[in-house]
């Protein structure tokens, strides 16, 4: 058993790993990682290559356990990933470099011809082996996967035909590296033994891996029928009998849009099915007590059946979509995954719901004025049922004796890439040396997740950020456990939080003012009551932009010369000017103050339930018929 010291070693070095590979894809090209990792590839195989030509067995053995080591650490950065797999540099390439460069070896060492024979078709066979491992993991692994899979209840079947895991890339490493290892233990004795024993333990453990696969994905199918599993799954889960669908189809890294639902979807008193599309998001999704489905298959999502689910709730607008909507008997609901004064707020696909819902009056007069063809009707103002746990300005926990605490939390470059959408291209940097410049205050950076996505100079600016607050002293308070006591041991700190923990709710509580752009954030900050700054990007007259914007008529804007920014603070700090405006406006954007906020989503809810139960009333009649088919 592991101490505790090691236990914790051992989490902080993999949260550390997580939080670089994360950086590193990030950034792309543009950052220094991926571009040191394709150039310590291109050093290790020239040197095995360079090693082998010059019969120096320690600069081979540096240079192949250079690129084994490369192999591990590259493994989740994907732009490295992709560009050698497209140079055909990929990982079985680099082996059968480092295979037939050992034969180079053996051949400048001088070893007997007739050994070099035995040796060239002990590593043919190793090749042979490692190849018949690769595709038989991953393709038996791909064809015996589930049509279905499920979390937090269990379906005896589903779970019958799930496939083993994969051979993951740090296994695949290490065991195939083990011909290479008895290679340079001939190398280094003469005797042909070493790369005997390591080929040959190699190619049976290869043959007995890969039959045992094939048994186990052919003695499924023929057990477990796809089409069966299918329908048990779908009589399971409707005798279930949900009554509300939340869908879900996207990259794991915009889980975020569907995760700040799930609170307020658990206290929603209604039976709620979680309906995913992808199969990585099945595990990706945090911790949740809803019962979740996977379907990634378009036909067999559009044949599944959910004859008690009456309504169907959509958190983005996704090609996806389409194939739960064209379902007649649910009413169709665009809940979204925040609103703000931005044109993707407004989008016309919205057409396609039976309703959308919004925060406040602010929301239904910016589809009105859009004129995209979403009725007034269909507008349902049910406020922001996450606001519950934000703490408003006067609590006694806000501020504790820290300094003056600003959160910047800049929104994404957008789609079309506009350099005005986010701060972080054309002032970020600025802003956050100005905060870190400026006496008894601190500044708690958290980027978007999808910030650098597009633009290249997005990604450029985040990476300044980062390294603005690293010179200061400052720390990544997503690097570990992001509880209060890590708050409270970084209360002096400036912090980069672009994990997904600390929650952007956290660092609300956290911070004293926001500093963030056109974006939902805006309004969700506003239930605290503190002051917050909106960057004036375009130089606008701040009257136009207020105008023009309902989030920026109670902020401190902020124009692109930095010798205004401290009037705006000193204010903020001080009389506060802006407090009775903001009061006003919080209403306006978010609907009236609820003890409970998540009351007028039960009251609303409730309501679509029994308008669909009304049109659609053979709901048991046919949850009865499916367990007769």
């Amino acid at each position: 058993m592991r101490s505790e010291p090691v236990t914790r070693w051992t989490v902080r070095a993999s949260a550390a790993y997580d939080q670089w590979l994360k950086r590193a894809n990030a950034v792309g090209l543009r950052g220094w990682q991926p571009l040191a990792l394709l150039g310590l590839v291109g050093v290790s195989v020239l040197g095995v290559i360079g090693g082998a030509a010059l019969g120096s067995r320690p600069l081979f053995l540096i240079s192949a356990l250079l690129g084994l080591l490369i192999d591990l650490v590259a493994d989740g950065v994907l732009m490295v990933q992709r560009l050698l797999e497209r140079a055909y540099l990929g990982l079985p390439e680099r082996a059968m470099i480092r295979e037939f460069a050992l034969l180079l070896l053996f051949t400048r060492l001088g070893l007997p011809d007739g050994e070099i024979s035995w040796a060239a078709l002990l590593v043919f066979l190793v090749i042979l082996a490692r190849t018949f491992v690769i595709l038989v993991d991953r393709q038996a692994t791909e064809l015996q996967m589930p049509k279905v899979s499920t979390r937090n209840f269990s379906i005896a079947e589903v779970e019958e035909s799930t496939p083993v895991s994969p051979l993951g890339l740090p296994l695949l490493v290490a065991i195939s590296s083990a011909p290479l290892f008895g290679g340079l233990v001939t190398a280094y004795t003469g005797a042909l033994l070493g790369l005997q024993v390591a080929a040959g333990a190699y190619t049976l453990l290869a043959v007995a891996w890969s039959s045992w696969r094939l048994y186990d994905w052919v003695s499924t199918t023929r057990k477990l029928n796809p089409q069966d599993v299918m329908a048990t799954a779908s009589e399971e889960i409707a005798s279930m009998r949900p009554e509300v669908l939340v869908y879900f189809s996207g990259p794991t890294e915009a889980l975020y849009q569907l995760e700040m639902w799930l609170p307020v979807l658990e206290k929603l008193d209604r039976r709620v099915l979680v309906f995913l599309r992808e199969r990585p998001n099945l595990t990706a999704l945090k911790e949740t007590t809803l019962p979740v489905v996977c379907i990634p298959n378009p036909n067999d999502t559009m044949d599944f059946r959910l004859p008690t689910v009456r309504v169907a709730f959509y958190v983005a607008h996704v090609g996806k979509n389409i194939h739960m909507m064209r379902e007649p008997r649910m009413k169709h609901v665009f809940i979204g995954h925040g609103e703000s004064d931005k044109v993707s707020s407004v989008n016309p696909i919205s057409k396609g719901y039976d309703e959308v819902w919004v925060a406040g009056r602010a929301s239904r007069l910016r589809w009105a004025a859009a004129k995209v063809g979403v009725r007034d009707d269909a507008i349902v103002e049910v406020g922001r049922p996450q606001l519950g746990g934000i703490l408003r300005a006067d609590s006694a926990a806000v501020r504790a004796g820290r300094p003056f605490s600003v959160l910047y939390a800049p929104t994404w470059e957008g789609w079309v890439n506009d350099p005005h959408a986010s701060s972080l291209i054309l002032m970020g940097p600025s802003l956050v040396q100005f905060l870190i410049d400026r006496p008894d205050t601190r500044v708690i950076y958290k980027p978007h997740p999808f910030t650098g996505k597009v633009s290249p100079l997005a990604r450029k600016s985040h990476a300044e950020i980062v390294a603005l607050i690293e010179a200061s002293g400052g720390r990544n308070l997503s690097n570990g456990t992001a509880d209060e006591q890590a708050w409270q041991d970084a209360v002096e700190d400036n912090l980069i939080v672009d994990g997904p923990e600390p929650t952007l709710y956290s660092c609300f509580n956290h911070s004293d003012a926001l500093l963030g752009d056109i974006s939902s954030v805006v309004p969700d900050f506003m239930a605290s009551g503190k002051p917050y700054f909106i960057p004036n990007t375009r130089g606008l007259d701040h009257q136009e932009l207020r105008d023009s914007s309902a989030s920026a008529r109670a902020a401190y804007l902020l124009d692109p010369e930095p010798e205004t920014w401290e009037a705006a603070f000193a204010d903020a700090t001080g009389d506060d000017s802006l407090q009775a405006s903001r009061e006003e406006l919080r209403e306006f954007l978010l609907g009236p103050y609820y003890a409970d906020p998540i009351e007028p989503w039960r009251i609303a809810t409730g309501a679509l339930i029994d308008r669909a139960n009304a049109e659609w009333p053979d709901a048991e009649a046919e949850v009865a018929a499916l367990g007769r088919e």
